[in-house]
């Protein structure tokens, strides 16, 4: 009798251990999703951060380039539009004119705008 329930009480306490190692490897599976989006975010954040300041290197070299000869006329540059990002599907590099921000303040790309409409 004593037999039967120890036998029940390890039977009880592998099924604990074997829940808590399943929510274990969900909570792993999990975080490593959100540090690979937040890797991806960072790669993507750090790349604009070196398109800025590229294109801040090459005016401040315009810059001095034009201090140094006062009498060269230098051609306008135009500044380049921002880019987004969708909201939604996560694509980057859009152009403005290819967003549609909704009325919640989100920023869509065009395609997932049309998918939301026929919801």
């Amino acid at each position: 009798d004593a037999e039967k329930e120890l036998k029940a009480e390890i039977e009880l306490l592998y099924q604990a251990k074997e829940k808590i190692r399943g929510e274990l490897e969900d909570k792993l599976a999990e975080q490593g999703r959100a540090l690979s989006e937040a890797e991806e975010k960072n790669q993507t954040y750090a790349n604009s951060l070196a398109e800025a300041e590229k294109r801040l290197q090459e005016l401040s070299d315009a810059k001095v380039k034009a201090e140094a000869e006062p009498d060269k006329k230098i051609p306008i540059v135009e500044a380049a539009p921002a880019k987004a990002e969708c909201e939604c599907c996560g694509k980057t590099g859009l152009l403005p004119d290819d967003t549609v921000t909704i009325q919640s303040g989100q920023s869509l790309c065009l395609k997932c705008h049309e998918a939301m409409k026929t919801m």
